[in-house]
């Protein structure tokens, strides 16, 4: 009895010693599987007066690409279109993520281009984009997330379009979006 005492100590006294390595203390870390996808569903308002003019509102569906590369920082590329007409565009960024929890408030900024669609030239409707938002990514389980999202989009077209509005998206990751792998370099 005595022995098997001493060999279960021994087996829980190293496993402990050895469960922590030192030298990757302070390493960082990223996802194993880094990207995921989804659909996203809002609004946004025209703020400009010419784009208030063609239309004050629009419905705005997006399908959305996220890549995880580190703990708080997100590359996202968005493929957006505008309901009524053929209003669509895409943006490319980055998030930075300011939690590590399973609510993430986050805020990013992002350029692109966008076409506007309009009775006038092809030139004058189309134009590089430039995004900024904030929002919030809640994890719902190892595979779903729900991200709230306010952005703001200034298209650089001949009629200087801008817009707000309020979106949510739902994304679908991999099971092992939560498994980390070590980064040295």
């Amino acid at each position: 009895m005595k022995k098997m005492m001493f060999l279960l100590l021994m087996v829980l006294g190293t496993s402990s010693v050895f469960s922590e390595d030192p030298s990757e203390k302070g390493i960082q870390t990223a996802p194993l599987k880094i990207y995921s996808a989804g659909l996203s569903v809002g609004s946004v308002k025209a703020l400009n007066d010419e784009l208030i003019k063609h239309n004050e509102m629009f419905l705005k569906l997006s399908f959305v690409n996220n890549f995880s590369f580190r703990e708080n920082v997100n590359l996202f590329l968005d493929f957006d279109w505008f309901i009524p007409e053929n209003n669509v565009g895409g943006d490319l960024g980055f998030d930075i993520l300011f939690s590590g929890s399973d609510m993430k408030p986050f805020a990013g900024i992002g350029c692109g281009a966008h076409y506007i669609e309009r009775n006038s030239e092809f030139s004058e409707n189309i134009g590089p984009s430039v995004t900024v938002h904030a929002g919030l990514l809640v994890d719902l389980n190892e595979n779903v997330s729900v991200r709230f999202r306010v952005p703001y989009h200034m298209i650089v077209n001949e009629y200087r379009d801008h817009m707000v509005g309020l979106e949510c998206a739902f994304i679908i990751s991999s099971k092992y979006k939560n498994v980390k792998k070590l980064r040295y370099n």
